[in-house]
């Protein structure tokens, strides 16, 4: 073989401030308050009747079904609701049932110092709902056009434009630019934050597959899907993750014409641009793939899919067509452009993090609804 790739190990360490902590996403099981909204009643209306009568429940039914995912519904039923919903007639929505902020979230700490926790939290839309995220990249630095719906989210905090790039992120560090980096490792020079999750506002209809929270860690520049890829904080928990960075590095020499992507089987940054994303990731692709084929089959994408906005997202009506372009998307081997199109390879330098977690139960009754979440590099 002429001019062979090889791959070897860093013969120099990868100083820890060089590398970009994760982005910590949490999304609380808990979807709604039962006192503004109760899913469970309105579904065994909606599964005796056929219908739900009052107008306010079916708009809150129609918005939160597709977040409630733990219910397969009657394609007849699901059928007499609109094919499509208001972008911002959904968001008010969430915003209006969700569980209020300050009572989920008791104190936040980074590098051992106490923040508030509305100013550390970023509000984003996932698969999940309605969740938060710190040490995100700012929407502007992420998607590559206005997407109205996951930056009509209303939030306290505030970041400037980041001049980060994937196949540099250690030539433009700092500790106090986004994304964060710590300078030790152990708890105290991690991310800690303290939960609380109230027991009057489970709804096990209602995307209750446990009591606590969903917790993700990804990098910074990547759009977190917390149905794929999460860590469990159960109530009257405490979490500790110690977080261990993986990093891949592909060398320049590899640009070569010689060496297409196609041979080397990954994209530098400036090789490969998406429609809606900057930062060029595997799983950023993939979303927007299936939002492409989304789009594509059912006409609208799902409430959490990028968008422009002249594409609709799809109401509770167009539940069975979406449910199948995931499924075949997935599944299937489909012969379409669209697909073929996709071609979502890694990326040339790629950041991984491997956690180790422990669990530890909190026997101080006055802690029973708060789980605790401590986040470190090993």
């Amino acid at each position: 073989m002429e001019s062979p790739v090889i791959v070897s190990f860093a013969e120099t360490a990868t100083p820890i401030w060089d590398v970009p902590f994760p982005a910590i996403t949490i999304c609380p099981e808990t979807k709604t308050r039962k006192d503004i909204f109760n899913f469970g009643d309105a579904f065994e209306e909606l599964n005796k009747t056929e219908t739900i009568k009052n107008k306010t429940s079916r708009n809150f039914f129609n918005c939160l079904s597709d977040i409630c995912k733990t219910i397969d519904y009657d394609p007849v039923s699901t059928e007499k609701f609109p094919k499509s919903i208001n972008a911002s007639d959904f968001i008010k929505t969430l915003e209006s049932t969700e569980p209020i902020f300050h009572k989920m979230f008791d104190f936040c700490m980074w590098l051992n110092n106490v923040s508030e926790c509305k100013s550390t939290f970023q509000k984003v839309l996932t698969d999940e709902g309605l969740c938060y995220t710190f040490n995100y990249l700012s929407f502007s630095d992420i998607f590559a056009v206005k997407e109205q719906l996951i930056s009509s989210t209303k939030t306290d905090f505030s970041i400037d434009k980041s001049d980060w790039n994937l196949d540099e992120f250690s030539k433009n560090g700092g500790l106090k630019k986004v994304p964060l980096r710590t300078v030790n490792s152990g708890w105290k020079f991690g991310f800690t934050v303290s939960l609380s999750s109230y027991e009057r506002d489970y709804d096990y209809w209602c995307g209750m597959n446990f009591e606590g929270f969903r917790v993700s860690m990804n990098l910074p520049g990547e759009v977190p899907q917390l149905t794929q890829r999460f860590i469990k904080v159960p109530v009257g928990m405490e979490v500790e993750i110690a977080v261990e960075p993986i990093i891949i590095y592909t060398s320049d020499g590899l640009r070569d014409r010689d060496y297409t992507s196609d041979i080397r089987q990954c994209y530098f940054q400036d090789e490969r641009y998406l429609r809606y994303f900057k930062v060029y990731t595997q799983s950023n692709c993939e979303l927007e793939c299936l939002t492409n084929y989304t789009l594509h089959k059912c006409g609208c994408v799902k409430f959490y899919m990028p968008r422009n906005s002249s594409t609709p997202v799809c109401g509770l009506g167009m539940y069975n067509c979406y449910k199948s372009a995931e499924h075949e998307l997935i599944f299937k081997e489909i012969n379409s452009s669209i697909i073929a199109n996709c071609k979502c390879l890694l990326a040339c330098t790629m950041i991984d993090y491997n956690s180790n977690i422990h669990h530890i139960k909190n026997n101080f009754d006055i802690f029973k609804f708060r789980p605790g979440l401590f986040i470190e590099n090993e």
